[in-house]
């Protein structure tokens, strides 16, 4: 009796279904199921192209070159500035441009019922899972350097050192240091009647070098999938909005270049990795609207394809940047960074100040695109 209750538990929920489903289909917008159509005039698609490239351009490229000039005091105090202003864009960027649009994307009506039962809620996966992956290929970069290790020293005590467990022997007294740090050098010091020491000798600056290196390149590797699904929007977008659209894209680009120049010209990497950084930015966005005119005129932009791939990329986006922003641009620049503690309060105020100002830029941006 009660594996036929199961069985019509299942048979009725599979027609609910079947007929949810049916009928969503049936009562969708008629935009959901036209195909491609050509743009009239592509004359501003086009000149989007060039004037895209030229915004973008302007903004990395120009705070690169300031970055050449760090023995002028007031240089590096408008590239601190602009490296603050360019935390809050990418702030900005994730909360109020790249989340909303991924909600919307996948909370779109014309995503059919298959995809679309999970909802929004896979603009957490994918950007979770995005996380999950960065963080493994930074690890993955960095290598690993730390070694657990139990090693007989010779110490001398003193009043101010570390915790260590004391083994006594029969030819000496020997101190067990047990520690999980890099180690770099171990060097033996042999005194007649005293304990010498072999401690590890920490070197982390290298490794904080290599690890903004890393996060540099996070950076770039969101912002580009972020650059090339705008241009998609631009490509794609409707002729009555596209002026629109431009300028707010045009705006958006330039300080988002200036973010991520003030980031590049921070870390220590050759001269030519920072020039092939420089001129993938700039090209992306182009890219993206040549594809999306050419998706426009082929295929329908409201079919599950074309919103899942503005959708999911838009939530891998979220989660990279997201990752960046408060692991490596928040984390490194401002909260572990001893430069940034030694400035004065008035100072760190105007540096708060103007990250504030990025994000609110991108706030205003949004209003129209």
């Amino acid at each position: 009796m009660m594996f036929n209750i199961s069985k019509l538990v299942v048979l009725a929920g599979i027609v609910a279904s079947k007929q949810s489903q049916f009928g969503i289909h049936k009562n969708q917008d008629n935009h959901c199921l036209d195909t491609g159509k050509l743009h009239e005039d592509l004359t501003w698609y086009i000149s989007s192209i060039f004037i895209v490239l030229i915004a973008s351009g302007l903004g990395i490229a120009g705070t690169m070159f300031l970055g050449t000039k760090k023995d002028n005091t007031i240089v590096v105090t408008v590239l601190q500035l602009s490296k603050m202003f360019g935390i809050g864009i990418i702030a900005g960027t994730v909360w109020i441009h790249l989340l909303p649009d991924a909600f919307e994307q996948f909370s779109n009506p014309c995503l059919t019922i298959d995809f679309g039962t999970y909802g929004s809620a896979y603009v957490g996966l994918f950007g979770l899972l995005a996380t999950f992956g960065i963080q493994l290929i930074e690890i993955g970069a960095l290598g690993t350097h730390s070694h657990c290790h139990s090693d007989f020293v010779k110490l001398t005590p003193t009043p101010d050192s570390l915790t260590m467990e004391t083994t006594e022997s029969n030819s000496s007294n020997s101190i067990v240091v047990h520690s999980c740090v890099p180690v770099i050098d171990h060097t033996h010091h042999e005194h007649t009647g005293q304990h010498a020491a072999e401690i590890p000798q920490l070197s982390t600056e290298n490794e904080e070098a290599n690890r903004r290196v890393i996060g540099t390149y996070v950076l770039e590797a969101g912002i580009l999938v972020h650059s090339f699904v705008i241009g998609l929007t631009l490509g794609m977008a409707d002729e009555l909005e596209l002026i629109g659209l431009l300028i707010a894209i045009s705006f958006h680009q330039f300080f988002e270049g200036v973010a991520l120049g003030s980031m590049i010209v921070s870390v220590k990497m050759s001269g030519n990795t920072k020039i092939y950084l420089m001129l993938l930015y700039p090209l992306t966005t182009p890219t993206g609207i040549a594809v999306g005119i050419l998706l426009s005129n082929s295929f329908n932009v409201n079919s599950n394809t074309c919103i899942l791939i503005r959708a999911i990329l838009m939530s891998l986006s979220s989660g990279i940047l997201m990752y960046n922003t408060y692991s490596e641009l928040m984390g490194n620049e401002i909260i572990r960074n001893h430069t940034f503690h030694q400035y004065s309060n008035s100072f760190k105020s105007i540096c708060f100040l103007s990250m504030y100002l990025g994000a609110s830029t991108m706030a205003v941006l949004a209003i129209w695109a």
